[in-house]
């Protein structure tokens, strides 16, 4: 069972060269059986989710790890950075689509990616989680339940910089007080 869950998770995980764009060269997992390295893009500073320089590294490094391992593989890692200047675009410019990793992790889906992703002819996988967030709130706004009473109370928001819940903000007309991503 937990190598089912684990190849499922190595399927779940892979953001890859569209196939048809690249119909001659071996697909990410060939690559990696013949080099015997599984090399993972990851943003370095989206803990928890992987991080560069802290233990523990974020699950999504530990997937990799245990997907590595259980193929018989070392795993490596190319940092991307897809919070600052350029942003994801960038990030999948100097990383994967110059050939330094097999797959890309913790990209978020949504119609701003789906189109980067198409545009770069690359393809999501199905997402293998799920995130929620909760509104903590206090001193204005510390009787708002929702995020449209925080909006009426004109209190900004704290989040992440480079993040869904930031877009997800900046989209839909939030004030926002943004911060780098961070332990």
């Amino acid at each position: 069972m937990t190598r089912i869950v684990l190849l499922w998770v190595a399927a779940a995980v892979l953001v890859v060269v569209d196939a048809t764009a690249h119909a001659e060269t071996p697909d990410a997992l060939s690559r990696a059986k013949e080099r015997g390295v599984l090399t993972a893009c990851l943003d370095p500073y989206n803990y928890p989710f992987s991080t560069s320089n802290s233990d523990p590294p974020g699950f999504d490094v530990e997937i990799v790890r245990a997907v590595a391992q259980r193929a018989g593989l070392r795993a490596l890692y190319f940092w991307a950075d897809t919070g600052t200047r350029g942003g994801l675009g960038r990030a999948l410019r100097t990383s994967i689509l110059k050939g330094k990793c097999d797959f890309f992790m913790g990209i978020g889906e949504g119609p701003d990616t789906d189109e980067e992703m198409k545009d770069k002819d690359l393809t999501l996988t199905r997402p293998y989680l799920g995130l929620g967030y909760v509104l903590l709130v206090q001193g204005k706004a510390d009787t708002a339940l929702s995020l449209r009473e925080v909006k009426d109370k004109a209190v900004k928001i704290g989040t992440p910089m480079s993040t869904p819940v930031d877009a997800y903000l900046f989209d839909n007309g939030y004030e926002r007080a943004l911060y780098l991503r961070s332990r």
